[in-house]
């Protein structure tokens, strides 16, 4: 008596999981995030997946953009949140659009450059300038931070943590290549301000795109969380 109800109980058990499985609500999740799009929405889009889909296990890796396409070909992640031009070719991939961010130039609000109304690269390269790791970091790495920076020389600071980078860019004469949603909280309380970025070289906005192999078969629980970062995204940037 005893065993079959257990059985009864363990096939109950198996449909709900199925289930559960089938509407999104269940599974496991593995996705590789630029630097920027982590610093900005991260936090964000890991509160939503884990309160509103507390039976998925959501696993992300903050990477820095060159590496993330290999990773993808590998089937480390089922999907990237990456700026689309992190990728050397768009051949193997499904880009899903995933709306813009503004991309910025931070830095402490007493820095001599605060008050400029207008600037130059030579201006702006006189000053340490820091950011994200583009390229993969160590001696044995093929890194030229500063290429996808327009105009810039090497950056003199490269970290993925941008708790870190908004810290310093407050306690020195740093110039932060970054976004103003990533530096809120700073902006906020008068300690960051924003740089003119008028005539320069640099885009505006940056965009963002949810990146699969081409023609994918994504799990139900992988297809929510895509659409949790989306819904996020378009939260922040509205």
């Amino acid at each position: 008596m005893r065993l079959a109800r257990n059985l009864l109980q363990s096939a109950a058990h198996f449909d709900e999981t199925l289930k559960a499985e089938a509407g999104g609500d269940a599974g496991t999740v593995y996705t590789g995030i630029a630097p920027l799009p982590a610093g900005v929405a991260l936090a964000a889009i890991c509160t939503r997946v884990l309160t509103t889909r507390p039976g998925v296990r959501f696993y992300t890796d903050v990477q820095p953009n060159a590496a993330l396409a290999g990773h993808l070909i590998a089937a480390t992640y089922d999907f990237l949140l990456c700026p689309p031009l992190a990728l050397n070719s768009l051949h193997d991939f499904d880009v899903i659009p995933a709306g813009a961010i503004p991309f910025d130039m931070i830095v402490r609000s007493g820095h001599p450059l605060a008050k400029r109304r207008k600037l130059t690269m030579e201006e702006i390269n006189a000053f340490p300038v820091i950011g994200a790791h583009t390229s993969a970091v160590g001696r044995q790495a093929d890194f030229d931070p500063g290429t996808s920076f327009f105009g810039l020389g090497a950056l003199n600071l490269t970290s993925d943590n941008y708790h870190v980078l908004a810290q310093v860019t407050e306690d020195t004469d740093a110039i932060w290549m970054s976004s103003r949603l990533a530096a809120k909280g700073g902006l906020r309380a008068g300690a960051l301000t924003l740089l003119p970025t008028s005539g320069l070289q640099f885009p505006e906005r940056v965009d963002l795109a949810i990146v699969t192999l081409r023609n994918a078969s994504l799990s139900p629980a992988t297809q929510a969380v895509i659409d949790d970062i989306l819904d996020v995204i378009a939260g922040l940037t509205s």
